[in-house]
């Protein structure tokens, strides 16, 4: 067990968004031979089908995962780990979280996240001073299904907008992909460890070919599937994520990019401006004194600090110094970015997330509509015009309307100190 560190900001580098192909999934390979060991049953549900309704879940334990792995294999890479197991109506989560004692300036979020759990899992006590095993488990699908539901309602869509099926999808006008999971066909994954270590056996066995080393946070794609990945470890960035709502907004900023990219099947990725901003978006909404980074070029005790991000914007759009839309909206790399950078990404998404929210998610709408290319993937250039249309079409804008209306907003949104 171990208590939460000092409540502060946190950076994190994210790997690169990896897409490849695989194999059929082995679903049907025999549980390790500890299968039936205690740490295996969830004292909440107790594997109970009413219980599993009534907080929402497909399954406890044993499930698919990637293209050419299911959850006894991640077991077997990971060791004599214990891994937790729940399926929930959107995810497949994975946890080897320790049992975490709760910090007193954490107290009330977490008693709050606990009380609306307890609602769903009676069995859930609100005021327990330490999070056990499972109970943090529970805690990341409920929060992972909370932002599910947020980024759909950023979308403007519901459940019902996706196709059953691919067959359907290929009937749909609109187009909105091959499958239920925001286009998706399969379930997202999310695999959180204690340690770095874990998430290099893991990307060692399954992320090889995709880019993956386990040096950082991963993002997989399984094409067989037709779903998605995320894998983190609390570990990093110094043990920071080993606080809970540090890890919590940790995982919203990532997650949020994975669903955006999954919206409407992948095809082609947002440009990183919409990525990262709508992440810092979401992020912040959850605590604005972690906030968590793709990458940065200062150092991080430069800027760790600096939680203010309205007001820094606002001095410089006083000045006029700040990249146009025009640049922000091709912005190469992440290696590119500064921390200016990041909070100007957030601050545009912010300003539509809150100005022109219906307007928004027609701009998201229309980039992600497949672009007329046949039997190739489209060039960066096909991607950033498409940009620009959906821009047009959802708003009116070009990128001199866009920096008009987002700098008069800024200037009476913002604080000056």
């Amino acid at each position: 067990m171990h208590s939460g560190t000092p409540r502060r900001p946190t950076v994190v580098l994210v790997a690169v968004l990896l897409l490849a192909g695989g194999v059929a999934a082995q679903d049907d390979l025999p549980l390790p031979p500890d299968a039936d060991a205690d740490w295996r049953e969830d004292p909440y549900t107790r594997g109970e089908p009413d219980a599993l309704a009534e907080a929402g879940y497909v399954a406890i334990d044993r499930l698919p995962w990637g293209d050419d792995h299911s959850t006894p294999d991640i077991e077997r890479a990971l060791g004599s780990l214990q891994t937790l197991w729940i399926e929930t109506a959107h995810f497949r989560i994975g946890s080897t979280l320790p049992e975490y004692k709760i910090p007193k300036e954490d107290k009330d979020k977490l008693r709050d996240e606990l009380t609306a759990l307890s609602k769903r899992l009676p069995r859930v006590k609100d005021r327990t001073r330490t999070l056990d095993r499972w109970l943090r488990a529970h805690l990341y699908a409920a929060r992972l299904e909370a932002l599910y539901a947020r980024v759909q309602e950023v979308l403007g869509v519901t459940d019902a907008d996706f196709p059953a099926t691919t067959e359907e999808g290929a009937t749909r006008d609109p187009f909105m992909g091959n499958g239920p999971y925001l286009g998706r066909r399969d379930k997202f994954c999310v695999l959180l460890l204690e340690k770095k270590s874990s998430l290099g056996r893991y990307a060692q066995r399954y992320g090889q070919g995709q880019g993956g080393d386990g040096s950082g946070p991963l993002r997989l794609g399984f094409h067989g599937r037709g779903s998605m990945a995320f894998a983190t470890a609390e570990e990093f960035f110094v043990g920071h994520y080993e606080n809970d709502v540090s890890l919590h907004c940790h995982v919203v900023f990532n997650m949020t990019q994975l669903l955006l990219d999954g919206f409407k099947d992948y095809y082609h990725a947002f440009p990183r401006w919409v990525g990262e901003g709508l992440g810092h978006v979401l992020q912040r909404e959850i605590d604005e004194d972690y906030p968590t980074f793709s990458y940065m070029k200062e150092p991080v005790s430069q800027v760790i600090e600096e939680t203010d991000w309205g007001r820094k914007v606002r001095a410089r759009v006083k000045v006029d110094y700040y990249p146009a839309a025009r640049e922000l909206m091709r912005w190469p790399g992440a290696e590119e970015l500064e921390f200016a950078n990041h909070c100007m990404m957030w601050a545009r998404v912010d300003f539509l997330v809150r100005e022109h929210a219906d307007g928004f998610a027609a701009f998201l709408h229309a980039f992600k509509a497949p672009l007329p290319v046949t039997g190739r993937l489209p060039t960066t250039e096909e991607v950033l015009d498409g940009q620009d249309r959906a821009l047009e079409q959802a708003l009116g804008w070009d990128d001199d309307a866009f920096d008009d209306a987002w700098s008069e907003w800024v200037l009476r949104t913002y604080p000056k100190r």
